[in-house]
């Protein structure tokens, strides 16, 4: 235990002997030591004083209490203070800096003189609009007068009239009623408004009466052209409202497609009317409006300055209007008979809204009278005083065509439609078609006629048939294959029989040569023709018993498109007719052939189908 004891005691002297003598020796220059560690420290002290003894730079001034060099902001505002400031600047005397002299720019500002028209603000030296000048506005929006070119400013209060803004001198106008040449239209205005909208308004008592007596004589010439055009011209006046339906619905779903066609039936209409014109000046000079006639249609339509569809309801309007016209004097009579709206074509009927629209009778598409666009394009319907009168109910018009039906065929409906029917009433009225041999059908069978008489067949091979009338086996005439191809365009029916598709587009291959078309001749130039685009496809058709008592099948084929694939179906047709084994048949079903599909939402200003917009 003692031995410890004196241990610790000989450390503890060691450490205060080596303290003492650190004390004893010097520190560096710049250090002091420390007296309770006995170290070598910083002088914090001497540090200071030297830097308070060393100069500061320019510019610059010692910190007292860190002994730094600091900026002099004294010194540099006295710099600033002394430098001169650039012109139109003043120097800010609490910070020093150079600064915008407000008042020497209002000084220059007031010396400066101000644009015309405004004046110089003293508080603000701006300048601002002299509210002392009055500008005085033109009074009239054309500077001069219609006919002898007056200054419109300068009439006299008493010759002077004033229309929305324009200036008229009254005995100008006076003048122009007596010259025969008056129109009421705003000679100013590129809208070509009307000029006097009521007569009652006017003032000038001579004026006044002029102008009503103008509109008195001209009621009575619109009225005798009506007149004339309803008993001399009727069939005229007839053809007007028929070429106007055919130009709207002459394929009405063209701008759906994205495809104009050619719109052959339109041109054919409009041509025969430009006819007619030839003959007679009153039905060139029917006036669609003011400045517009029915031979500035016709010349738009042949310029293609106007479209078909539009063509179609100008001559609508007119039509209505020269029937409005007589309509207006003969209030209790009716105009246009059933017989009238059969050669128009069209109907006008109610649709399940309540409201008025056009039926036209070999067409299913009828304009959706709850869309803008029927509410924008066929307003002119509503102008007719007591339209009522010549609106027919959808079961009568039926009644009407199922009777001249029964009365002009010389066929009856069960044998000519894929459906089951007893009379033409269960046949839709836009599927009636007549051709010119007077044997009526279904559309849409004679689209199957045509088709299978197209792909006919002989030992697998094609052997195309002029399409054919069922009951005479005579050939359809060019007129009937032209209306059947216009019925199917215009009704929107896709055709999917490649062969009838390209035949109805191929005029060329139509004739009236019946020693032609019965020949190998017609025969072979049809097929040379459909294997540029198409090609013949084979398919199993039935089994049947040949002389010998043998099991044989019969393959028929129809024309597709040139890219369509072999199928299963195909290919086994084709070992059978390498190798007549039955076997590769045997299992086989009969193929059905697509030949149309009826296309449905073809437009939302277009309701699809007459049938369901009526019952």
């Amino acid at each position: 235990m003692s031995r410890r004891v004196t241990k610790k005691k000989s450390r503890k002297k060691s450490r205060i002997i080596s303290r003492r003598r650190r004390s004893q020796s010097r520190c560096p220059p710049g250090k002091v030591r420390n007296p309770s560690t006995g170290r070598c420290i910083k002088d914090k002290r001497s540090m200071r004083r030297r830097r308070s003894q060393s100069r500061c730079p320019p510019g610059k001034v010692r910190n007292p209490s860190t002994g730094r060099c600091i900026k002099d902001k004294r010194s540099m505002r006295r710099r600033r203070s002394q430098s001169r400031c650039p012109p139109g600047k003043v120097r800010n005397p609490s910070s020093g800096r150079c600064i915008k002299d407000k008042r020497s720019m209002r000084r220059r500002r007031s010396q400066s003189r101000c644009p015309p028209g405004k004046v110089r603000n003293p508080s603000s030296g701006r300048c601002i609009k002299d509210k002392t000048i009055v500008v005085l506005k033109p009074k009239c929006k054309n500077s001069n007068t219609y006919i002898y070119q007056y200054d419109a400013d300068t009439l006299d209060e008493k010759d002077l009239i004033k229309i929305d803004g324009y200036c008229f001198s009254i005995s100008e106008i006076i003048e122009w009623i007596d010259s025969g040449t008056f129109n009421n239209i705003n000679p100013h205005d590129l809208n070509k408004t009307k000029l006097f909208k009521n007569f009652k308004n006017i003032s000038n008592t001579e004026l006044r009466k002029k102008l009503e007596n103008w509109l008195q004589q001209k009621i009575q010439a619109d009225l005798n052209i009506a007149n004339y055009m309803i008993n001399n011209k009727r069939d005229i006046l007839l053809y007007i409202g028929y070429s106007g339906i055919t130009c709207l619905y002459d394929n009405a779903s063209s701008h759906e497609k994205n495809d104009s066609g050619t719109f052959e039936e339109s041109i054919e209409v409009l041509g025969k009317l430009s006819n007619y014109m030839r003959d007679d000046d009153i039905i060139a000079n029917l006036k669609i409006s003011e400045n517009y006639t029915l031979k500035n249609l016709i010349n738009d339509a042949n310029s293609g300055n106007t479209c078909i569809h539009g063509i179609g309801f100008f001559l609508l309007e007119l039509f209505f209007d020269l029937i409005s016209k007589i309509q207006n004097t003969n209030k209790n009579v009716k105009i246009l008979s059933i017989e009238d709206f059969v050669k128009l074509n069209f109907f006008l009927v109610k649709d399940k809204r309540k409201n008025i629209v056009l039926f036209k009778i070999d067409n299913r598409l009828v304009h959706d009278s709850n869309s803008v666009y029927y509410r924008t394009n066929f307003d002119f319907l509503y102008k007719i005083p007591n339209i009522e009168s010549l609106v027919t109910p959808i079961d009568e018009i039926d009644n009407i065509i199922s009777s001249i039906f029964t009365r002009q065929c010389q066929n009856t409906p069960e044998l000519v439609t894929n459906d089951s029917v007893e009379n033409w009433k269960d046949i839709p009225i836009w599927r009636r078609i007549k051709t010119s041999d007077s044997y009526c059908f279904d559309l849409l069978f004679l689209i199957k006629i045509l088709g299978i008489n197209l792909d006919n067949s002989i030992a697998a091979n094609p052997y195309p048939i002029y399409p054919k009338n069922i009951f005479t086996n005579k050939r359809l005439t060019n007129i009937d294959l032209l209306n059947i191809k216009r019925r199917i365009i215009n009704n929107n029916i896709d055709i999917y029989n490649g062969s009838l598709k390209l035949f109805l587009n191929s005029p060329e291959l139509w004739s009236e040569d019946d020693n032609y078309i019965n020949s190998n001749t017609w025969r072979e130039r049809v097929i040379r023709l459909f294997e540029t685009k198409l090609r013949f496809i084979r398919y199993f058709d039935k089994m049947d018993i040949d002389n010998d008592g043998n099991r044989i099948a019969i393959i028929a084929g129809f024309w597709d498109d040139k890219n369509t694939p072999t199928d299963v179906i195909e290919t086994y047709c084709l070992r059978y007719l390498d190798t007549l084994n039955i076997n590769f048949v045997s299992n086989l079903s009969h193929k059905t052939v697509p030949y149309y599909n009826i296309s449905l939402n073809i437009s939302p200003k277009i309701d699809n189908s007459n049938t369901n917009l009526f019952f």
